[in-house]
């Protein structure tokens, strides 16, 4: 005979907590390093559902073996599916669920790299800022550090203030008073500059930092009162291009209100380029010209503008011999092809290989590197057999691995930036393409060594020592200008941005004459700008382009 007030006990017991439920019984040890090998695999080939699938089994079992790994898998595949948000989310648990995992710097590098890419610079950097109080590792809170100088570069005024209220007290503060106070003072309020600064003197001791804050008190004591030229094709065949290169410079000098710029058209004429810049020169009294656009047009007028004493920097002109014009004749684009030198002479001395095969990006920064490492291979004897261009976004890279694959090559050249580098190489691999891999300075990143660094051990790749992201601010560049113009940038326009950004930059660290300008050009580091890299020193140190291979997930130097 059954109780029939059994069931109303039973079910008031429950729920007045006399009897529990168990939770579904989690994974086995076996059954979890089971789970995360088919998530690893899925991952591999490009399933990224069925991985999470499996690699969240793992991580939600705290006690399992891998089940850190097993988070941080999570967000990579939200990132490789293009979810953001929900990439730095899962990210975010891991220092959560395990505070003392290994892996707590990856987890905020991660983190912050896909509030980069949702396009929320803000939350980048205070997940930097985050990684930056908790990392024990000295290289890798020199990398948060150095995200977060760049970042600040990029946040508005009241973002600056939120991120240092984050930072106070942490070694990033410093720079973000640094940031501060040039946003201030580009927007005029030179006492706000002056308070925020003096708090910088307070806290920091750092040399260079501090030197930094005292040419920015110079800078905000002093009259608005220096201008730039421009000589550009402005009307005429070539105006398309002139315009281009105006408003690359107009945007940038809008960022800033202490350069004013007087323009001169030279309609794409030799003659009228040599009068206008002795019109700069001698009426305006410019600190320094940019432009003109084309090499017959920049030689004479560099001829010109050194004889005046005045820096002509040409952010157009490919022609190498032009920055030899004199002392203070400079140009933007040198480089891309100091990287792919070094790295072509060691491929063909040192490793003794010969025959390569290039696949790039089809856009500036890619096929520039894949023409100079194709002109320079070829040059000290070796062959390209084949080049293979493709467009951005894509993710399927079979047909370009199966033409890659019927030309045999030794080595295989690869100048993109790190999201394209990890889609290429996992289905390189994946499709069982064992051939050595080359890079360039787009490769330098901890989010490739994080997401495929078990693919390209072995690899060789060359670049600066630099602390931005190419990819990052090319992007972030093109948008600002569309929404300025209505309309996509050109080539043009970037390399006159990047030029007036180096005038700038050298002006608010109080160079503020000619002569200055022309001994700070010269002695330029290395930097990123919207069209790539940006270097203007006449004479590179042959240790300028660095030579890295990847060897056990870590970037090591080839001395």
């Amino acid at each position: 005979m059954h109780n029939k007030l059994g069931l109303p006990i039973l079910l008031t017991a429950i729920v007045s907590g006399c009897i529990s439920l168990r939770e579904p019984p989690r994974q086995t040890p076996e059954e979890a390093r089971a789970s995360f090998a088919k998530g690893k695999q899925y991952y591999i080939e490009g399933n990224y559902v069925e991985a999470i699938n499996e690699f969240s089994l793992v991580a939600d079992n705290l006690a399992a073996p891998s089940a850190d790994e097993a988070q941080l898998a999570v967000a990579r595949c939200y990132r490789a599916l293009g979810h953001y948000l929900r990439a730095a989310e899962e990210a975010e648990k891991l220092p959560k669920r395990f505070p003392q995992s290994p892996l707590l710097d990856s987890a905020y590098l991660m983190a912050a790299e896909s509030y980069l890419a949702s396009g929320d610079p803000l939350e980048a950097a205070i997940a930097y800022a985050d990684g930056l109080t908790k990392t024990e590792d000295e290289e890798k809170g020199d990398l948060f550090l150095g995200e977060l100088k760049r970042l600040s570069a990029e946040l508005q005024r009241e973002e600056l203030y939120l991120l240092r209220r984050k930072c106070e007290n942490s070694r990033a503060e410093p720079i973000i008073l640094l940031a501060i106070a040039e946003t201030e003072i580009t927007r005029g309020e030179r006492e706000a500059a002056k308070v925020v600064l003096e708090r910088l003197f307070r806290i920091s001791t750092d040399e260079e930092i501090r030197d930094r804050a005292e040419r920015l008190l110079r800078f905000a004591g002093r009259p608005s009162a220096m201008k730039i030229g421009l000589i550009a094709p402005l009307s005429g065949e070539y105006s398309v291009y002139g315009d281009a290169l105006k408003k690359g410079v107009e945007l940038a000098l809008s960022q800033d209100g202490n350069l004013g710029l007087v323009l001169f058209d030279s309609m794409g004429d030799p003659i009228r380029a040599v009068k206008g810049v002795e019109k700069l020169v001698h009426e305006y009294d410019v600190i320094a010209i940019v432009g003109p656009v084309f090499t017959k047009t920049v030689i004479p007028a560099a001829m010109t503008a050194e004889d005046l004493n005045t820096p002509l920097l040409s952010p157009t002109a490919t022609d190498e011999r032009i920055s030899s014009l004199g002392d203070c004749i400079f140009q933007l684009d040198t480089g891309l092809r100091t990287q792919v030198r070094e790295l072509a002479a060691y491929c063909i001395g040192r490793a003794e290989l010969n025959r390569f095969a290039v696949i790039h990006p089809e856009n500036a920064y890619g096929k520039a590197l894949s023409a100079s490492f194709s002109s320079e291979v070829r040059r000290l004897g070796g062959e390209i057999p084949v080049v293979i261009g493709y467009e951005s976004g894509m993710t399927d890279f079979k047909d370009e691995i199966e033409a890659l694959k019927e030309n045999s090559p030794e080595a295989i050249f690869i100048p993109a930036y790190a999201d394209d580098v990890i889609m290429i190489v996992t289905q390189l691999r994946f499709y069982e393409v064992e051939t050595p891999l080359l890079g360039a300075n787009g490769w330098k990143s901890d989010k490739l060594l994080a997401l495929a660094g078990e693919y390209l051990e072995g690899s060789v790749f060359t670049a600066f020592e630099l602390d931005a992201d190419s990819a990052h601010t090319a992007q972030e560049f093109a948008r600002v200008y569309r929404e300025e113009y209505a309309q996509e940038p050109m080539k043009q326009s970037a390399q006159g941005f990047d030029a007036a950004k180096l005038i700038m930059e050298a002006v608010s660290n109080g160079m503020d004459s000619s002569a200055d300008l022309r001994d700070y050009l010269n002695s330029a580091s290395v930097s990123v700008g919207a069209s790539g890299l940006v270097y203007t020193a006449k004479n590179p140190s042959p240790d300028v382009a660095k030579l890295y291979s990847i060897q056990k997930g870590r970037m090591e130097r080839i001395e």
